[in-house]
């Protein structure tokens, strides 16, 4: 697992080794900089489980909505041929 990157004790690590006050520091910001926009796995599995929530909720809206169109497609259908079968029966 990934420690978090402390720059107090980078900096310090980088001086003990014979970098100078400055080159420290401006290592330090660098690697703070580039890290910056990086997430945790558990942010990241987190985000991912809030999505795969919300699909879920519109996989069900859109079931709802097949089956109401569905049921409208066969109402007409049927009212229709009643339609149509009155009117054969009346010419007939």
């Amino acid at each position: 697992m990934a420690r978090a990157f402390d720059p107090l004790a980078a900096a310090r690590k980088l001086r003990e080794n014979g970098a100078g006050e400055s080159l420290a520091t401006a290592t330090v910001e660098v690697v703070q900089d580039a890290t910056s926009d990086l997430v945790t796995r558990d942010f990241f599995r987190a985000e991912i489980s809030e999505v795969r929530g919300e699909i879920s909720q519109l996989r069900g809206e859109l079931y709802r909505a097949l089956w109401i169109q569905g049921g409208a497609i066969i109402t007409i259908n049927l009212t229709a041929l009643g339609v149509a079968t009155g009117i054969i029966v009346a010419l007939g």
